[in-house]
């Protein structure tokens, strides 16, 4: 078995919600690194076709910050972001975080710790966990839960609330540090809002894989997603990859600072 793999004699006794529990104080009270990471992240979004082939490709790559400052766009396709790439580009990001993440106007964006405990929040209330056993996951020892919705459980936006309903997941959290480190989600079956005049949600399926740069400091280091709906008249398929790597303390304009950190930011 897996778990004797792992050195463990049997499946733990701990249950799902337990797990929960602990990954939720440990998102509540994260240790505080004096030091702010920065680092690069790269994605690829590909927009689909109806038969699924890959139609437009863009590559972006943004510099990122683990204290919730916002990224900054540094290339757009190979070529170094103009002024005007950057504005539409935090334009997009302030209109999403507005609409998902319950930003308001110029206010700073979440730092990752605090998105990740909303997010925890979220779940917590509508799925309830099944522990699954012990695995090793990205060569670490977790604890490995499924997520299953309450449907007794009624959101107060009820297509939020349908949209859950429909959807299963499963985390990852790590035995020693009880941080997650992975969480992926998909989309049972597919979900339409007013019989489908109003819009259909065919497939959503993400998976989020976490890494430690400095104790007690996890940031995303690999994002995958998959959207394929229609809203009103309008399809919408599209994927999006996106890697973070090159980490290293943020030097504001200092001297001997690493020039790659300084195009285009400014300090907070």
């Amino acid at each position: 078995m897996l778990a004797q793999a792992l050195g463990y004699a049997q499946t733990p006794a701990m249950e799902g919600e337990q797990v929960l529990d602990l990954l939720e104080e440990q998102l509540a009270h994260p240790p505080q690194p004096e030091t702010v990471y920065t680092f690069l992240r790269r994605s690829v979004i590909t927009t689909l076709k109806a038969n699924g082939e890959p139609g437009k490709v863009v590559h972006k790559t943004h510099r990122a910050f683990t204290d919730g400052r916002d990224q900054v766009l540094l290339e757009l396709d190979g070529q170094p972001a103009s002024m005007a790439d950057r504005k539409t580009d935090r334009l997009h990001n302030l209109e999403r975080q507005q609409r998902y993440l319950h930003r308001q106007g110029e206010e700073a964006a979440p730092a990752q710790s605090q998105l990740m405990q909303e997010n925890m929040r979220r779940f917590r209330h509508k799925f309830r966990a099944e522990m699954e056993g012990l695995e090793s996951c990205r060569e670490r020892d977790t604890y490995a839960l499924r997520l299953q919705p309450r449907e007794e459980v009624i959101l107060e936006h009820k297509g939020v609330n349908r949209l859950m309903d429909a959807m299963e997941a499963r985390l990852w959290v790590d035995v020693q540090t009880h941080a997650p480190v992975r969480v992926s989600t998909r989309l049972v079956h597919p979900v339409s809002f007013l019989g489908g005049l109003l819009g259909l949600v065919r497939h959503i399926e993400l998976s989020v894989d976490q890494q430690p740069i400095a104790p007690g400091l996890w940031v995303d280091e690999v994002i995958t997603a998959e959207f394929d709906l229609r809203l009103l008249f309008k399809n919408i398929h599209f994927r999006i990859e996106s890697r973070s790597e090159a980490f290293e303390p943020w030097v504001p304009h200092a001297e001997g600072a690493n020039s790659t950190q300084q195009d285009g930011v400014e300090p907070k």
